[in-house]
């Protein structure tokens, strides 16, 4: 019986860490294609955009780090509530 709740703890660990990696790819991939979408966006709306070039650096820049601090927040959040979970009590209610 021991075995098994060890063998349940290892599975959540997992799901923690496959969670946690799943978000970091997301978010890497969601703003390099963000990126780019942007850059396309800019030069179609070059002449919208008042008192900042259209590549400005310090806005893309800190857009994007602005939202990778967001998701991995949300990321960060959602593993740490997993790594709360009881095992025992889960199985305990089934």
């Amino acid at each position: 019986m021991q075995n098994f709740f060890l063998d349940v703890r290892y599975a959540v660990r997992q799901a923690m860490v496959e969670i946690g990696r799943s978000g970091v790819y997301a978010t890497v991939l969601g703003l390099v294609v963000g990126m780019r979408a942007s850059m396309v966006a800019l030069r179609a709306l070059k002449s919208f955009v008042y008192g900042i070039g259209a590549y400005d650096p310090l806005t893309l820049v800190g857009t994007c780090l602005v939202l990778g601090v967001v998701a991995m927040t949300a990321t960060f959040l959602q593993t740490r509530r997993i790594a709360r979970i009881d095992p025992a009590k889960i199985l305990r209610e089934e």
